[in-house]
């Protein structure tokens, strides 16, 4: 089991050295900006795909992502959102909170 730990870990190791020439090579200046490795360069590659255009600012980074923010104008709109979240999580059709049952 360890030869094969080991096997895995050399080939594991030679692709992160063939990736790390092949995202260096492609985008020099991304992966050169403080806090970008190779695995996040070679993510943003991947993400913008032969449609770099999509991604013409952060804000439309994070919607492709699926991780914006949404408006603080609108923080009940956030609540609900989030109730519904969690009761997806965890299984039940909708949540309520009841002030007399927070209270016992």
């Amino acid at each position: 089991m360890a030869r094969r730990w080991q096997a895995l870990q050399a080939e594991i190791d030679e692709l992160d050295t063939h990736l790390a020439a092949l995202v260096t090579t492609v985008a020099p200046q991304l992966v050169a900006l403080p806090g970008v490795g190779v695995d996040t360069a070679g993510q943003v590659l991947v993400t913008a795909g032969v449609n770099p255009h999509r991604l013409r600012s952060e804000a439309a980074f994070a919607r492709l992502r699926g991780v914006a923010l949404l408006p603080a104008a609108r923080p009940l709109a956030a609540l609900g959102l989030l109730t519904a979240l969690l009761a997806t999580i965890v299984g039940y059709e909708r949540l309520t909170w009841e002030p007399a049952a927070a209270a016992r």
